[in-house]
């Protein structure tokens, strides 16, 4: 069965940067990576930032206001992924 391009669905939108979820195989059927995200349709990994503890890092539901922080933090931004 062919599939169809679907958005990805917005974890975090502040300040002007929109991040979202990677999916495998860019296919949104699938479950998203869990420590994986899109800025300006360029990709990164969460744990790169630096800014969380293993245990915040493996709480999936932190993940939001750990990018948060990393905005307010300047770390992530549309132009460029400072980290």
């Amino acid at each position: 069965m062919p599939w169809t391009y679907a958005e990805p669905e917005t974890i975090v939108e502040r300040r002007g940067v929109i991040i979202n979820h990677v999916y495998p195989d860019d296919i949104s059927d699938n479950k998203p990576l869990d420590y994986w995200y899109e800025i300006a349709c360029r990709e990164f990994d969460i744990r790169e930032l630096g800014i969380a503890t293993p245990d915040e890092l493996h709480n999936l539901s932190a993940h939001p206001a750990l990018l948060c922080k990393a905005i307010d933090l300047g770390l992530l931004v549309e132009e460029d992924l400072s980290f």
